[in-house]
């Protein structure tokens, strides 16, 4: 898993998408449901979407949020794994906010802390408690570092168990670097700045920039909901906007050489024909588009579609599914395809649904809908009297995006960081029909013409809202205009 990956900088990655992508399955729109770090990161673990898993975002105080708010933290794809028999390894990132202890059913355990968005000089917490520093050596970069680990693992194994092995990489997250040509290009050093990549790639992606769509610094807005309704970016931020993008894709490709490392190792023990292989994202990220200079936690396709390859034993090569998917089907997917049930002290209630059926080509669902949410940390209001708590929700399909956004006037603030999805009244809405407006640009809400299909995008929105389980399941034939 990288953070902060759009779908569209796949294109940088030749190696993972010809190993991965070509050998087995590409999904062509899948999406984070809540495109943050740590609701995304529960969401991939649990196979729930944040209004089941109780992490409203990243911050205990703040969104009511962090991986210490996670409900019935024992029932977890890791510990349904190690509970089926297999041994379970984790290296790098976790979630936000995670507590001190490791979480259930990891066996081996490194991950990353005091410094987690550096690309050098991080600490990494090991199972027994005990900590190892890396510093700013060649080989101590983050990436490279991690997969090397993940190899010394592979090549150590006495058994032939079945294992889980789950690298989280901070790639293509921002941060700080060390004092080279790539920690100088991408303002690495001695602070936090770009995404860093290692020294071999210091050059690559220099020149260019983001690519200019239609909702590149998006120049009417008059549309859109106040919420999202933010002022042309200046040229500094835009400038600034094109180097955090090339310094992106220039730390991918070390991601990409890891992928190719991974796959290679498994081959040469034998084992690569019988592993399943997944590479996917948190969530993406704003590099300019819709008047967003950075960030990621809107409804936007540029923060909430992800990659989502899979390759493994009974996937036929080189397939591309169009229907959406959302990052609540990872998990069941999995138990899917390692024929895992988790037993029934441990399970949970799926919101999301096991993709072998497509996968495997037995099932198409192309009117299907899924749920997009998030909440923003909440402001004390300029008079002082109260604290506002913002959160959005919405439906995706493969033909539009609908959100609705709401506000909530609060007398304390630890109710405003508390409070839940879609507390409040509707502060506004937005409408986009993909099919003629694929960057979502002209918000048809108001528009009469839109009028059956804003109701029954509605309708669907009002039963995923709170759904539990099977109920989040929901396919309709949207009325179009």
């Amino acid at each position: 898993m990288t953070d902060d990956q759009t779908f569209d900088q796949m294109g940088v990655m030749t190696a993972t998408r010809h190993l991965i992508g070509s050998r087995g399955v590409t999904f062509e729109n899948a999406f984070a449901s809540y495109p943050l770090c740590c609701p995304s990161r529960s969401t991939f673990l649990t196979g729930q979407y944040a209004h089941n898993t109780g992490v409203q975002g990243n911050r205990p105080f703040g969104d009511g949020g962090g991986y210490v708010a996670l409900r019935e933290p024992k029932r977890i794809l890791p510990a349904w794994l190690y509970a089926a028999g297999y041994e379970t390894v984790h290296l790098g990132k976790w979630a936000n906010s995670p507590g001190p202890s490791v979480p259930p059913g990891w066996d081996w355990w490194g991950r990353t802390f005091n410094h987690t968005t550096n690309y050098y000089d991080f600490s990494i917490r090991e199972a027994d408690g005990s900590e190892t520093h890396y510093g700013a050596d060649a080989a101590d970069y983050q990436t490279d570092l991690l997969t090397q680990r993940a190899l010394d693992w592979l090549a150590e194994r006495d058994n032939h168990d079945p294992f889980l092995l789950s690298i989280a990489y901070l790639a293509p997250h921002a941060g700080q670097g060390r004092d080279d040509a790539a920690g100088r290009r991408c303002e690495g050093v001695d602070q936090k700045g770009f995404a860093q990549p290692p020294p071999r790639y210091a050059g690559r992606y220099v020149e260019g920039g983001v690519p200019q769509t239609p909702s590149y610094n998006e120049p009417d807005i008059s549309d859109k909901p106040a919420a999202v309704a933010p002022p042309l970016l200046s040229a500094p931020t835009l400038e600034k906007a094109d180097r955090s993008y090339t310094c992106s894709l220039a730390t991918l490709l070390a991601v990409d050489d890891s992928v190719k490392r991974l796959v290679a190792a498994l081959r040469r023990s034998g084992e690569l024909a019988n592993t399943v292989v997944l590479f996917t994202s948190d969530q993406g990220k704003f590099y300019g588009e819709h008047r967003q200079g950075g960030g990621k936690n809107l409804p936007y396709d540029e923060a909430t579609r992800i990659p989502l390859l899979i390759r493994g034993p009974g996937i036929r090569p080189g397939q591309l599914v169009g229907d959406p998917v959302v990052n609540a089907d990872i998990a069941p997917t999995l138990l899917d395809l390692l024929g895992v049930d988790p037993k029934p002290s441990l399970a949970r209630p799926r919101d999301g649904r096991s993709l072998l059926p497509q996968i495997v080509g037995r099932r198409d669902d192309p009117n299907r809908l899924v749920l997009i949410e998030g909440k923003q940390k909440f402001i004390e209001l300029d008079s002082g009297d109260g604290y506002e708590s913002s959160s959005y929700q919405g439906v995706r399909s493969v033909d539009y995006l609908y959100v609705e956004y709401r506000s909530a006037l609060f007398d304390r603030a630890r109710e405003a960081s508390d409070a839940p999805f879609g507390a409040g009244e509707v502060a506004g809405t937005e409408l986009y029909d993909l099919r003629s407006d694929p960057f979502q640009i002209e918000n048809r809400s108001d528009d009469p013409a839109y009028a059956p299909t804003r109701r029954a995008l509605a309708d669907a929105l009002a039963k995923l809202r709170d759904c539990v389980g099977e109920d989040c399941l929901l396919s309709a034939r949207i009325p179009r205009p």
